[in-house]
């Protein structure tokens, strides 16, 4: 199957077991459920969702996990042999939490190679039921529309309605405040310039000095 790719969605999964509710609001902001192609795995990630979402689990124990599946109907992952056996190998790998969100973008990339792939396949048939009577602006809108439209795609949970900036604030300072980062930076030498860059210089960021 085109834009598929089982490996990166095990190894999501598998980052949500070892890592819990830290690994997964470090991608809940552009993964989904939609994300997923495979049946099995689409189903896991609903429970771990649910589990730490509606649940306010910061780590995954396998009780809740089962607990979980019963209440959503997928009993399946613990009655079938070889759901059950794709389970235990899923909880038994061993993930960097560096890597999650790189797997986690992976398949963010294919969902949308997916989505865009059935964009350009309807504007194809749009364009050829043209019939010749139509203005060149709106033979031309045919391929344009629907690529302008699939922007709007890219923003999991978006909708068209304005939305409250900082609506979720007081969420993410309750989680921040009940899971400290414990990995601090590089230390400057500066004693403040570290305290209000967070600790030290970090992987992947920018520190920037202002005078006047």
């Amino acid at each position: 199957m085109d834009n598929f790719d089982p490996s990166a969605e095990r190894c999501v999964l598998a980052a949500l077991f070892q890592y819990g509710s830290d690994v997964y609001y470090e991608i809940a902001d552009f993964i989904s459920p939609e994300c997923f192609l495979d049946g099995t795995n689409l189903s896991i990630f609903i429970v771990l969702q649910n589990l730490i979402e509606e649940k306010k689990h910061t780590k995954i124990d396998r009780v809740s996990f089962n607990t979980v599946c019963g209440e959503l109907g997928y009993n399946f992952l613990l009655n079938d042999k070889n759901e059950r056996k794709h389970l235990e190998a899923l909880i038994e790998t061993n993930i960097e939490f560096s890597s999650a969100r790189t797997w986690a973008g992976k398949l963010r990339k294919l969902q949308i190679g997916r989505l865009l792939a059935q964009k350009l396949e309807q504007a194809q048939r749009n364009i050829e039921s043209i019939t010749g009577n139509e203005k060149i602006e709106e033979i031309l809108g045919l391929a344009e529309n629907p690529i302008f439209d699939f922007t709007q795609l890219l923003y999991t949970g978006r909708t068209n309605e304005p939305e409250l900036l900082g609506s979720t604030i007081n969420d993410f300072i309750e989680f921040k405040q009940q899971n400290p980062c414990t990995v601090v930076g590089i230390p400057t030498g500066y004693k403040y310039y570290d305290k209000y860059i967070g600790g030290g210089l970090r992987r992947k960021t920018v520190g920037l000095i202002g005078a006047r």
